[in-house]
């Protein structure tokens, strides 16, 4: 069918008929695929904009993920600092002082001093000394300020890793020291018979007069170690200070047991240690004095 300016002048001409004719047909066909293939690219189109648009969600999720771990490592961070500033502690170690009726006060304290020592945060030692002395009158009217105490002399315990650095690895025992009889008190019975401490020593042999002691105080020998400093490594188990005499001594790892009995400490370092004392005078004296940052000397034995 012919398309002229007369057949569509006329109205002869007919659209129908026009796509019926060979040429029609095809250009029709034609226009047809053009469509389907708009279509197909544009459904591409639409699969790859939803993946991209999928992508973006879990890189906002990601980054949203993120923010989070921020947030708790700034809050952790905030955590340390405090942890760091020796006037925080010192200031809710003085509450508990202030304060030992209060439970809450005396169960901050502990729990400050048990994650200083969990995170290996070492603080002043001037302000533990400090606080423990306050803390120490106030334990007279509450077990709980007692107990604080107890967990700064752990905390004191630890911090005096730094006092041994330069003593060198312990060694066994020399041959030298054989004669002498040396005798820890344990707090608990020995397992099937064997003691669950092992005994070295620091520094090898020096003048007898001037050597290491650790004996019973009932039992003693009749001259010293010639060893200059005996290693009590308690391996987590208990030792009884109890009719102890301890001198030129590192106690380390040890429950330290004291019930108030005569004992007697010429330089004795307790290194990673816990303590167990009964509030009584003389374990009160003996709390002051190893809340010091010097070796401990104490005595409450009779001369």
């Amino acid at each position: 069918m012919a398309i002229d300016s007369a057949s569509m002048a006329t109205g002869k001409f007919s659209i129908g008929k026009w796509f019926k004719t060979d040429l029609g047909s095809k250009i029709a066909s034609g226009l047809l695929l053009l469509v389907l293939g708009f279509l197909w690219n544009l459904n591409g189109d639409v699969r790859e904009l939803k993946g991209t648009l999928h992508g973006f969600a879990t890189q906002i999720d990601a980054v949203s993920s993120d923010v989070k771990g921020l947030k708790t490592d700034v809050s952790s961070l905030r955590s340390q600092v405090d942890f760091l500033n020796g006037e925080f502690v010192a200031q809710r170690l003085a509450a508990a002082a202030q304060d030992p009726q209060n439970p809450r006060s005396t169960r901050d304290a502990k729990n400050i001093l048990a994650g200083l020592r969990e995170k290996r945060v070492k603080v002043d030692p001037s302000i533990i000394e400090g606080a423990g002395s306050k803390l120490i009158a106030s334990s007279a009217r509450s077990d709980d300020a007692w107990e604080v105490v107890g967990k700064l002399l752990d905390y004191r315990s630890f911090l005096a890793e730094e006092d041994i650095l330069g003593m060198g690895e312990p060694t066994p025992l020399p041959k030298e020291a054989a004669n002498y009889k040396w005798s820890i008190n344990p707090a608990t019975p020995p397992v099937n018979g064997r003691l669950e401490f092992v005994i070295s020593q620091v520094g090898g042999l020096v003048p007898v007069e001037q050597s290491a002691r650790l004996e019973a105080l009932s039992s003693p020998n009749q001259t010293g170690s010639g060893i200059r400093t005996f290693v009590v490594d308690g391996q987590g188990h208990g030792l009884m200070l109890d009719d102890m005499r301890m001198e030129h001594v590192v106690v380390r790892n040890a429950i330290v047991v004291y019930n108030g009995g005569p004992v007697r400490l010429l330089d004795v370092r307790f290194v990673d240690c816990e303590f167990r004392m009964r509030r009584i005078t003389r374990a009160v004296e003996l709390a002051q004095t190893l809340l010091r940052p010097a070796p401990a000397t104490f005595s409450s034995a009779e001369t």
